[in-house]
């Protein structure tokens, strides 16, 4: 990641396309770019960063409460603003009766949760790997933008390193499961989701 130029940092996101009426609410490591604010966030502060169509985006910045409290205070804040933004204002947490439904949304099928992504696999050392990699991507309309080899571990294997330019998670799902039951793909894949948020 950092040969890329990337940090990697747990990240909750949550989006509302208000065209499609959808939500989208994810918790996963992200690869940043090193120039990003969020990716410099480090030790015992925590950032929140919002966007908004006419503010643009504002960034929020302070010290968090150790990692039980703060890992709690997060989880809750998520379910808070998920059902804020599902249900509307006045909403109830999850697991409580819901709040009647005003102009709700629908949860972002996987389709149309799209970003870039990085992948690591660990290969064997031989000629037409790539090109076996390559068709599977291709297969699923996942398009390359890099590829980084070099030597794994284990002799006779290679480190594949490939980042993908926009895709879907639907997409990279059916790639992933292909690519595992290669023969030459020699341990479990790595994936991790590139976080542009341009």
């Amino acid at each position: 990641a950092a040969t890329l130029g990337f940090g990697i940092k747990l990240l909750a996101i949550i989006t509302r396309d208000l065209v499609k009426n959808e939500l989208c609410v994810r918790v996963h490591p992200t690869l940043l770019p090193v120039d990003n604010v969020i990716a410099n966030v480090s030790g015992v502060y925590n950032a929140i960063s919002v966007t908004g169509d006419v503010v643009g985006t504002t960034l929020y910045s302070g010290r968090g409460a150790g990692q039980d409290a703060t890992a709690s205070a997060v989880i809750s804040d998520i379910a808070d603003a998920a059902a804020l933004l599902k249900h509307g204002k006045g909403s109830r947490l999850l697991g409580e009766s819901p709040a009647p439904a005003r102009g709700g949304c629908r949860l972002a099928p996987p389709e149309n949760i799209r970003c870039r992504y990085y992948l690591r696999l660990a290969v064997k050392d031989q000629p037409g790997v790539l090109a076996r990699v390559a068709t599977v991507m291709s297969r699923h309309k996942v398009s390359i933008a890099s590829v980084i080899q070099g030597p794994a571990e284990q002799k006779g294997a290679a480190s594949l390193v490939l980042t993908t330019h926009q895709s879907n998670d639907r997409a990279m799902r059916a790639t992933l499961a292909q690519l595992k039951g290669l023969s030459a793909v020699l341990e479990e894949p790595l994936l991790l989701r590139i976080g542009d948020f341009d």
